[in-house]
């Protein structure tokens, strides 16, 4: 992203000092708080696993449009030379993001509570060859890929609400494709 003009080595460096920040307080933090959530009753570990969802959801929301209403405080001359490469005919404006870019992250947090709250009913055992765990390889992604790419592709650029709203979607399919209907698929083809 630096490369390409989206990003200042300064914004990649920050980036990864908040996301080990993040990672030691996910190790110290979360994590014994998520003991709590491990309960046996599927719809139960949802609603837990959901909290962090409807916090996250209550958060764009207000700052989208706290966003929208702010008058763009950046510099012009920067906003004009902020990107580069192929996207240097584009004027840089924070404000300007869709919100749909982060309800693909909103919706990676729905699929993960999803996924997470019915994963232990379908057990899915270590593949047992080489074969095996390469077949899983290939029909995994492939089957992954194939779901985000088609979504992608049916999902328009206007108007923003069906924008968002099938990004969330797309988003949302890939950890319930991962931990569930993948595990589903290997289990039925033997590997």
């Amino acid at each position: 992203r630096v490369q390409v003009g989206l990003h200042y080595p300064s914004d990649v460096i920050v980036g990864m000092v908040v996301g080990a920040f993040s990672a030691l307080v996910q190790a110290e933090a979360v994590l014994p708080v998520l003991a709590g959530y491990d309960t046996s009753e599927p719809l139960r570990r949802l609603l837990l696993l959901s909290l962090p969802l409807l916090l996250c959801c209550a958060a764009v929301c207000y700052f989208y449009n706290v966003a929208k209403r702010a008058a763009a405080g950046d510099n012009p001359k920067w906003q004009k030379h902020a990107c580069r490469g192929k996207y240097q005919e584009r004027i840089f404006d924070p404000r300007g993001l869709a919100l749909g870019g982060y309800t693909g992250m909103l919706g990676v947090l729905a699929g993960l509570a999803i996924g997470g709250a019915f994963k232990r009913y379908v057990p899915l055992p270590y593949p047992t060859s080489w074969r095996a765990a390469s077949a899983r390889a290939v029909i995994g992604n492939f089957g992954l890929m194939t779901t985000f790419e088609t979504v992608a592709a049916l999902t328009p650029k206007r108007p923003l609400y069906l924008f968002t709203s099938l990004r969330f979607v797309k988003y949302v399919l890939m950890p319930v494709y991962i931990l569930l209907i993948a595990p589903v698929l290997f289990i039925r083809l033997g590997i």
